[in-house]
């Protein structure tokens, strides 16, 4: 079924430490000082799809600003290292800093980015529907995806499940005007646990689409493609196994869906379509039962050749300890282990509770509850707040920089915006209360 564009559910506490993993910027390294600058950032989801973060507070040393119409602030005489603590309010108040930047072009990507995803005036959107003459007989699934072509972002997918006929796409997209998008269709035989054994067609066809507009168009046929059984293993120590998404690189995206389920016996051997220059993304998660958390994984593979996506480990939060009570400014946040990177302090009111969602990325094991009252909030005097740590593993921090800011549920499902090799890695919660 079409993955939808959602707001996220109130107060899912590992989900933001997730989603703020995904956003973490760029931390360059060098303790030395440096001579002031003028920092020209930027404040956007900027994989996949380019939205910028219009009107949000930005604070550094001192001096407060507000994110223009593209997303851009300018601050002039900040001597790095430096924290950026941008903030905005609202039903959904929230705050996120930044710890020890040094570039002066920072594009920070906060987890809140992922609200311009819900916004109705955010992208331009067409429908493509369709349906088969017969139901889909048993052992059989099509996936269909919308993808854009000449270079420009437009991504919407559907599938038909063995007994239904039709499919319905909502395409979007942020370029002025109308698009062409390719309509691709896989149609797989599948066993009992809905894993590719065989790929049985491969269509697609080219359409314009505009914007506000329904385009009835039936599912494109084709030939069987060359194909291959993968030959992966997801490894997960000390943990269990939750599931993984494989998708096939086209147009310059991960987005032809393969598989989304449970991996068994951390083995991911179903059938995948090979395109010229084979590439196909896989990401996947594994759960921590035993010391709490989640962690997920993804990576660019050869798809004719063995692979293993290894998950990390989480981190465990030690202090403060879980339900202490008083806790403000000068209280130590610390955590141990986790994958090296960016840490993600993330605070959360608990459910019914008032207050912003707080993230602090930085370099450290250690943090403090930043100044909200830079950007125009308020930690709520005796308020109840969970807290997380999500460690993120990318191959560098510069690509931490560019990571979109996406719900996980969307992220992982979609393809849009994975890039190379990286991980995320959430900590068990824990739970405090401010001091009153």
């Amino acid at each position: 079924m079409t993955v939808p564009l959602r707001r996220r559910p109130p107060r899912l506490l590992a989900l933001l430490a997730v989603l703020a993993g995904l956003a973490a910027v760029l931390v360059a390294c060098g303790a030395e000082p440096a001579a002031p600058m003028t920092v020209q950032g930027r404040v956007a989801l900027v994989n996949g799809f380019d939205v910028p973060l219009v009107g949000v507070l930005v604070h550094v040393q001192g001096t407060t600003t507000t994110s223009d119409a593209d997303g851009r602030f300018s601050v002039a005489n900040v001597r790095p290292p430096y924290t950026v603590i941008l903030g905005s309010g609202g039903s959904q108040p929230w705050v996120h800093a930044y710890e020890g930047l040094t570039t002066a072009t920072p594009t920070l990507s906060p987890y809140a980015a992922m609200y311009a995803l819900t916004s109705p005036t955010a992208f331009r959107r067409a429908t493509i529907e369709g349906s088969l003459s017969n139901p889909l007989i048993t052992d059989r699934r099509i996936e269909l995806c919308a993808v854009g072509l000449a270079g420009i972002p437009a991504y919407g997918c559907d599938r038909i499940e063995a007994g239904e006929t039709t499919y319905s796409i909502e395409v979007a997209w942020r370029d002025a005007g109308p698009v062409t998008v390719r309509l691709y269709a896989l149609q797989y035989q599948v066993d009992a646990d809905d894993r590719p054994t065989a790929v049985l067609t491969n269509g697609w066809v080219d359409l314009p689409v505009q914007d506000g507009t329904t385009l009835t168009q039936s599912v494109p046929s084709g030939t069987a493609p060359v194909s291959k059984a993968l030959e992966g293993t997801l490894l997960a120590s000390g943990g269990v196994a939750g599931g993984a998404f494989v998708r096939v690189r086209t147009e310059d995206a991960y987005v032809l869906p393969v598989y989304s389920g449970n991996v068994q016996a951390g083995l991911l051997d179903f059938e995948t379509p090979l395109y010229p220059d084979p590439e196909i993304m896989v990401s996947a998660y594994a759960l921590f039962p035993a010391t709490g958390g989640m962690a997920f994984a993804w990576s660019a593979v050869d798809p004719t050749r063995p692979f293993t996506v290894s998950v990390p480990v989480p981190g465990q939060p030690i202090e403060p300890v879980d339900g202490a009570a008083g806790v403000d400014a000068s209280t130590p946040f610390r955590a141990v282990g986790g994958p090296a990177g960016a840490r993600n302090f993330s605070w959360s009111p608990q459910l019914g509770q008032n207050g912003p969602d707080v993230v602090l990325t930085t370099t450290q094991n250690e943090a403090r509850l930043p100044d909200v009252s830079l950007v125009g909030q308020a930690w709520p005097a005796g308020g109840h707040y969970d807290w997380v740590v999500a460690a993120v593993a990318a191959p560098d921090l510069a690509t931490a920089a560019a990571f979109p800011a996406l719900g996980v549920e969307f992220f992982f499902a979609t393809g849009i915006g994975l890039e190379g090799t990286g991980a995320v890695a959430v900590s068990a919660r824990r739970a405090f209360d401010l001091a009153p």
